[in-house]
């Protein structure tokens, strides 16, 4: 309940936020106010965020990922299903 009075404290509304949006206030609220290591809570968004969007990192989270962060683009396709696999090459 905490996190979803944050934001609408922070935004004022309670719908129409796009993902990404709402992935860098959970990042900001997870860091912030709960304390935990921005680090730790990066790789674990990144790690979601990529199989859930096969994209990849969104920039807020960027600067707190390990050196080597980008998957492989032959792996990115890997993943992918067939049809866009082949608009993408």
């Amino acid at each position: 309940m905490r996190l979803t009075e944050w934001i609408y404290a922070k935004l004022g509304k309670q719908h129409a936020i796009a993902l990404d949006r709402l992935a860098q206030l959970l990042f900001e609220f997870l860091t912030t106010e709960s304390s935990h290591i921005p680090s730790h809570v990066a790789q674990i968004m990144h790690r979601d965020l990529t199989r859930s969007t096969h994209r990849d990192a969104p920039e807020f989270l960027r600067p707190y990922l390990p050196h080597d962060w980008r998957r492989p683009r032959r792996a990115v396709l890997a993943s992918l299903p067939a049809r866009q696999r082949r608009r993408l090459s």
